[in-house]
C-alpha cells in the first residue's frame, strides 16, 4: 500500500509540472533581428535602425522623420542601461487574407531617467524571408 501512495503522490507531482514550451523557429529568428536592432538603437544608430527595418516602416516614414521621431522618444530616457526579454507571440497572418507574419516581442528595459520601462518590438516576415522590425513602441 505504501509503493502504491508513492507511486500515486509520485505520478501527481509530475503530472502538474509545468509544461516548457519550445520556440518555433520564427519566433527565435525575429527575436535576434529584434535584438540586433535594439543594440543599435541602444548605442543611438538611430539611423542604422531605420536602415535595418522592414519595407513597410520605410513607406510609412522617411529615415530623417525616424531619426526626429526617436530622438525626441529616448532623448528623455536618458542613456540605456539594461533590458529584459518578457515575452514573444508570432501572429499567423489570416488565412486567404493576405500580410505577412509578425512577431511582437515584449521587454522591460531600464535608463538612465527612467525604470522598468516597457518597450514593444514588432517584426514582420519580409518577402526574402528575413525578419526585419516594422514597429517599435515605448511605455514609460
Amino acid at each position: 500500500m505504501k509503493i502504491l501512495s508513492a507511486l500515486i503522490v509520485a505520478a501527481t507531482v509530475f503530472a502538474v509540472q509545468p509544461v516548457i514550451a519550445q520556440e518555433s523557429p520564427a519566433v527565435t529568428a525575429a527575436k535576434i533581428s529584434a535584438d540586433a536592432w535594439l543594440k543599435r538603437m541602444d548605442a543611438e544608430d538611430y539611423a542604422g535602425t531605420w536602415d535595418t527595418s522592414s519595407s513597410s516602416m520605410h513607406k510609412e516614414m522617411s529615415k530623417s522623420s525616424w531619426k526626429m521621431l526617436i530622438t525626441a522618444l529616448h532623448w528623455p530616457l536618458g542613456d540605456f542601461k539594461s533590458r529584459k526579454f518578457k515575452s514573444a507571440v508570432l501572429q499567423k497572418a489570416p488565412a486567404g487574407k493576405p500580410g505577412p507574419d509578425q512577431v511582437v516581442i515584449d521587454y522591460v528595459s531600464q535608463y538612465e531617467n527612467k525604470a522598468d520601462v516597457k518597450e514593444t518590438v514588432t517584426t514582420t516576415l519580409e518577402k526574402d524571408n528575413s525578419w526585419k522590425v516594422s514597429g517599435f513602441n515605448i511605455n514609460g
